[in-house]
């Protein structure tokens, strides 16, 4: 088992939904416990009156309610944001004794901010032939920073072995606008998905091939741009597609349109 104390970084809950929660539990368990001392303080004088039954559902009610706000929301926050721990060669996903997901090959799309595409509303990943999905606006800004530049350092040099080798690499996307990406629908969506394919020659995307050197290629954030020599642009990837493994893409097209080889 992975030594939590070697992660080179970890992230959990961000500091505002942190507070939020301890707060929760405070001033909820403050309130539980004077609801239900001033019950029991007055209980002779409630069965005087005839109205002990009653008096004791709106308690039951009453203390069920402030223990959902003292003790179900901060735990329910926790679980639904676990910590991650950051590792040179994958990630541990909460503090649960399960295996480190390895960066090497890994299957991921980020679900970008519809608003704000730098920022990250979740993360489907695969794991044990499994689509799972991480929520990630309950974490700080740059919680899965390391994420993307890991795995791009463990898969570029394979990848880029691969393309200068001869070989053709895929990565596929899919346009938001076509069908909602959801847990029920995933692997229908993969199969629906259209192809980038990657040779050392040429980007080719929707069956059409644009050669580095005929081309300039720009992606950045999800956002894939394919200019003319004289710089108008004849293909655009919309900035809010899922994109399969976006970071490494990115570094790929970076690194042919500019003629670079070899390692990043």
């Amino acid at each position: 088992m992975e030594n939590y104390d070697n992660a080179k970084k970890s992230y959990g809950l961000k500091l505002s939904l942190k507070i939020i929660a301890i707060m929760c539990f405070l001033l909820f368990n403050g309130f539980l416990f004077t609801f239900t001392k001033f019950f029991l303080k007055n209980t002779d004088k409630i069965s005087k009156n005839g109205n002990y039954n009653m008096a004791l559902l709106i308690l039951i009610v009453g203390d069920i309610f402030l223990i959902l706000f003292a003790y179900v929301l901060p735990y329910y926050l926790f679980k639904m944001y676990p910590k991650l721990f950051y590792f040179d060669d994958g990630v541990i996903i909460g503090k649960n004794g399960d295996d480190k997901i390895l960066y090497k090959d890994l299957d991921y799309f980020f679900i970008p901010n519809p608003l704000n595409p730098i920022e990250i509303l979740a993360i489907w990943y695969k794991r044990n032939d499994k689509w799972k999905s991480l929520s990630g606006n309950g974490y700080p800004r740059p919680a899965f920073r390391p994420w993307q530049d890991d795995f791009v350092n463990v898969n570029y040099p394979i990848y880029m072995q691969k393309i200068l080798g001869g070989e053709t690499v895929e990565f596929i996307y899919h346009d938001p606008k076509n069908n909602k990406f959801n847990l029920k629908s995933v692997r229908k969506i993969l199969e629906q998905s259209s192809k980038i394919e990657i040779t050392k020659d040429y980007f080719k995307v929707d069956g059409k091939a644009y050669k580095w050197n005929e081309y300039d290629i720009i992606a950045k954030i999800g956002n894939v741009v394919v200019k003319n020599s004289q710089g108008k642009a004849v293909f655009k990837l919309p900035q809010k597609a899922y994109i399969h493994k976006v970071n490494l893409l990115e570094s790929i097209v970076f690194a042919l349109n500019s003629g670079i080889e070899g390692n990043k």
